[in-house]
């Protein structure tokens, strides 16, 4: 059963899956790599521009030993986070994922689209009513994860996601737990890459406050722990995906050997019993006066 709403909605996820094709996927997964690696250098020079003006301002040479120290380690954070993006692409094609249904991925990238439309307009109405550049660009980075993972729903078979009419229910339920542990970790690369603008911006929007003495930190390290857990964010999803797969492996693990058990438990057809062989016909008796000499 069809209805006009739901014939609409379906000619709108065809349409927006030319436009959030693979190969723009692929592209923007490029693109933002480059912008968070290339960013960091920006994201440390900022941090420790804010940090000796923060230590000017209010005296303290606690924040320049802080501003020194930040350059080693981001460039050691830059490396690691570098190098698990790299593993993005491999573990999340690595195994094969089936769904029952594409109905749930329809949904999927449906909520996708509309969480991109609505997530920029906040942003702007929060920039504008509270006067914060970062409002308005955490709004963009949140739209732009939205539709990506939108795009990632619509084409599914990025993350090795297929649709099988074979599924069982518990295959189904791990099926979906699967497609949204590939598709948070294949959005890696983009929330790095936002992530890193996003936390200049708000270094910079810090900046302009120190400068203009409206903003007041708490500490060093409280203004650092965010920008490090950004900067370390492709190690934590690393960690995280792989960690959450291997419970996933054993649940499937549990399944297949209930299946074979539930094999093993149906009863044995019995072989059909032979027939009978037919009844052997008695001798003929000899005649009275018959000899059984030959010649």
């Amino acid at each position: 059963m069809n209805f006009p709403t739901v014939a609409l909605v379906d000619k709108l996820l065809r349409l927006c899956r030319r436009g959030l094709s693979e190969s723009l996927v692929r592209r923007v997964d490029r693109l933002m790599i480059l912008v968070g690696g290339y960013g960091i250098y920006v994201l440390i020079a900022m941090l420790v521009i804010l940090l000796v003006t923060i230590a000017i301002r209010i005296g303290d040479i606690s924040f320049v030993l802080f501003a020194i120290g930040v350059v080693p380690a981001g460039l050691v954070f830059q490396y690691v986070a570098i190098k698990m993006l790299d593993a993005v692409e491999r573990l999340v094609g690595s195994s094969r994922t089936e769904l029952a249904s594409a109905g749930f991925l329809d949904v999927a990238s449906l909520v996708g689209i509309v969480l991109a439309v609505l997530a920029p307009i906040g942003g702007i109405i929060s920039a504008v009513q509270f006067g914060s550049f970062a409002a308005l660009f955490s709004g963009l980075a949140t739209g732009l994860l939205s539709a990506y993972f939108a795009a990632i729903a619509l084409n599914h078979t990025l993350i090795n996601v297929h649709v099988s009419t074979g599924a069982t229910i518990g295959q189904e339920a791990i099926g979906v737990i699967t497609f949204f542990l590939k598709a948070l970790y294949k959005l890696t690369p983009i929330a790095f890459g936002a992530g890193v603008v996003v936390q200049t911006v708000i270094g910079i929007d810090g900046l302009i406050g120190v400068l203009s003495g409206t903003f007041f930190g708490l500490n060093a390290l409280s203004l650092l722990l965010t920008p490090i857990a950004v900067m370390l964010l492709p190690l934590f999803a690393y960690v995280l995906f792989i960690s959450a797969y291997l419970l996933l492996d054993v649940w499937r693990a549990i399944l297949a050997a209930g299946q074979v058990a539930d094999q093993y438990r149906q009863p044995t057809p019995q072989p059909a019993a032979a027939a009978p062989p037919p009844p052997q016909a008695a001798p003929r008796p000899m005649p009275a006066g018959e000899s059984t000499q030959i010649g």
